[in-house]
Parts: C-alpha cells; sequence; structure tokens
C-alpha cells in the first residue's frame, strides 16, 4: 500500500477512536466551569497535548504495524464505555474513552508505539471528572490533596515522555499486562467493600423538632442551597439544640438526576472546609444499629463532625460507592448529614451526642 495513503487512513482511524472522547467534551467543560474540584483539570489537558507533542518525536520514522495486543485492550475499554454510559457514570465512560483511543495506537501503530505515547494518555487521564475527588480520597490516610499529586504526576509523564523520545525502554508484552491486572485487582479490592455495605433500613422524619432533651426548628433553604441540591425532590434544614451544642440537620429526598448528587466530602472541600479525616462507623442507637460515613472537618477555626448515610426503604448505606451502585432513577432514596461542634478537641463527646441524638430520634420514629 501507498506510504501515503496508509497513512492517511491510519490518521483517520485515529481521529474515530477519539470520537468518543469527543462526545464527552460537552460535559467535561461543563464541569470544569461549575465544579471546583474540577475546575483546574483543563490544564491537564492542555498538558497532555504538551507531552503527546513530546512523545510523537519518539515515534518519528518508526514504521507502523497492526499489533493484536491492541485489541483484548480495545474490547476491554468498550465494554468500560458501555458500563459507564448504562449506569450513567461520566468519570468511568471518559476514562474509557481515553484508553480507547490510547489502545487504538497499539493496534494500529504497534506496541513500541503505543509505550512511547502511553505518558501523553496517562497525562489526559488526569484531566477526566472527579479524578480528583477519587485521588484525594484514596490518599487521605496520607493526607495528600489531589492537586500536588496530579502535578508530580505529570512531572513524572513529561519526564518519561522525553526520555522515551531518546532511549526507548519498551517493557515485555507479558509483564505489561500482568502488573495492569495487579493494578486493577488491588483497586478492586479497595472498593469492593464499600461497594456493598449495606445496613437497616434509616430514613428518620425530624419534622416533629422535639426529641427528648433536643429541641429544634426548621431553617427555611437558602437560594443557594436550592441551587447546589437542584434536582432534590425535598430539602430540609432542622438546627436541634441540646444540653452542651446544637445539631445541624440536611435531609434530602433525591431526586432521579444523580449526578446532582455527589459525596459530602466532595462538597465539603468544594466550600473550603479541610477535610481531617474520614472513616465508615457503626453505631448502635438503642432501637437500632446504622453504619455511617464519619467524617471531621475545620471551617475556618471551628472544628465539626459530620455523620451522613444514604437510605431507601429497602437498606441504608454509608458510602456512596454502594448507594451509586443500587441506586435506580425510579426508586426512592434520602440522604441525612448531621453536624455538630467538636469542643476542645473531644472528639468522643461529640460522637456521644450525636449518638444520643439519634437514639431519640430513632425511638420516636419507631425505627
Amino acid at each position: 500500500m501507498n506510504k501515503t495513503l496508509k497513512n492517511t487512513i491510519l490518521g483517520l482511524c485515529m481521529m474515530a477512536a477519539c470520537v468518543p472522547y469527543a462526545c464527552k467534551l460537552p460535559y467535561i467543560t461543563n464541569a470544569w466551569k461549575t465544579s471546583p474540584l474540577d475546575s483546574h483539570d483543563w490544564i491537564f489537558l492542555l498538558l497532555g497535548f504538551v507531552t503527546l507533542g513530546i512523545a510523537l518525536f519518539g515515534v518519528r520514522g518508526k514504521e507502523t504495524r497492526r499489533d493484536l495486543a491492541g485489541l483484548p485492550l480495545l474490547c476491554a475499554c468498550i465494554l468500560l464505555y458501555i458500563i459507564g454510559v448504562k449506569r450513567d457514570i461520566h468519570a468511568i465512560s471518559i476514562m474509557a474513552s481515553v484508553l480507547f483511543a490510547a489502545s487504538a495506537t497499539c493496534l494500529l501503530w504497534g506496541w513500541e508505539c503505543f509505550i512511547i505515547l502511553l505518558p501523553a494518555f496517562l497525562v489526559f487521564c488526569l484531566s477526566v471528572t472527579s479524578t480528583s475527588y477519587w485521588i484525594t480520597f484514596l490518599l487521605s490516610p496520607l493526607g495528600l490533596k489531589s492537586l500536588p499529586v496530579k502535578i508530580f504526576l505529570t512531572v513524572l509523564a513529561i519526564a518519561v515522555a522525553i526520555i522515551q523520545a531518546n532511549v526507548h525502554f519498551i517493557p515485555k508484552k507479558h509483564s505489561s499486562f500482568f502488573l495492569c491486572f495487579l493494578c486493577f485487582a488491588f483497586l478492586v479490592v479497595i472498593f469492593q467493600k464499600e461497594a456493598h455495605i449495606k445496613s437497616a433500613p434509616f430514613i428518620p422524619d425530624f419534622s416533629a423538632c422535639m426529641f427528648k432533651d433536643a429541641k429544634g426548628y426548621a431553617q427555611t433553604p437558602t437560594a443557594g442551597d436550592l441551587q447546589f441540591f437542584e434536582g432534590a425532590k425535598k430539602l430540609d434544614k432542622y438546627v436541634f439544640g441540646t444540653s452542651d451544642s446544637n445539631i445541624g440537620i440536611l435531609a434530602l429526598e433525591l431526586g432521579s438526576n444523580v449526578h446532582q448528587i455527589h459525596p459530602p466530602s466532595h462538597c465539603l472541600r468544594s466550600q473550603g472546609s479541610n477535610i481531617q479525616s474520614e472513616k465508615l462507623s457503626v453505631e448502635d442507637l438503642r432501637f437500632a444499629q446504622i453504619t455511617v460515613t464519619e467524617i471531621c472537618f475545620t471551617r475556618g477555626s471551628h472544628s465539626m463532625l459530620c455523620w451522613y448515610w444514604y437510605a431507601s426503604p429497602k437498606f441504608s448505606t454509608p458510602s456512596f460507592l454502594s448507594f451509586r451502585r443500587y441506586w435506580r432513577p425510579n426508586d426512592e432514596w434520602h440522604s441525612y448529614q448531621i453536624t455538630t461542634p467538636i469542643y476542645n478537641d473531644d472528639i468522643g463527646k461529640a460522637r456521644e451526642r450525636l449518638r444520643v441524638f439519634l437514639a431519640d430520634v430513632a425511638e420516636a420514629n419507631n425505627l
């Protein structure tokens, strides 16, 4: 085949491989505009093109040849993309579309070209929406934030691209596939437990505004609340006073647009709060037992404790992953966040305050 014609066909095929990502661009650009955590990710898209330009110097003059090793990669990406679209999880389908284009380079240009260009595609992956949240979530035990981690990974990828453009280090396919399998298995192990957490359904009603020693009142949602939780079928806010402090309640009946529902830690970070810790906690409320996610955070100079969970008539779960796994647009789902101050670093007292309050609420609601 004529070399010019061959290069033209390969170029058109690569453009076609980028179509899935192009279809997601409207959502991606909107996320950059509206989500504070995703607002800087456009930088990594630009740096991805910079890394790609560097990497392309490494493939100049190389003879491209098809490599069927790219076929299983391509099939895996197609399956991942379908799962993302079917379950309406944009982050998965966007990531799959980036990896689909990367797999196409392996199939069309060969394994060596694929490895040389891989650093650029890894930087493109850092621009995918929600990666900032999940990187912070995974590395929260180390106290690391997503932005410096992303910057470090980008600098590392650019350095590798520069080295690869001059000295090609091409790992063997079997070793690379095995390493990818180990990484995938590691992520499955990490997320598997959280994706299946269930406890008894716990859908309390706070509207009585009086539960033994705790007396409260309903608050009118602000315009900011209504905008931030747009799509919720019902939004209730309460403040309860106890013998030693106060407790804030945010109770939502969720709507059918799951993309307007975010983990509370994501919302807190977007509002400028500093998350100190985030963990699961099983709480015995005398008449009920519920598993919650406990977040310790600071807002300005104030330390706060927050418990949250999602609930359906069938079960409750503290995990956003579990909620997304079982959420269906026609099902009834509720989200609850209860927050109280931490005084003098005495988190035990704050926990007991929430525990006693929820136990009284559960008793009053016959839960």
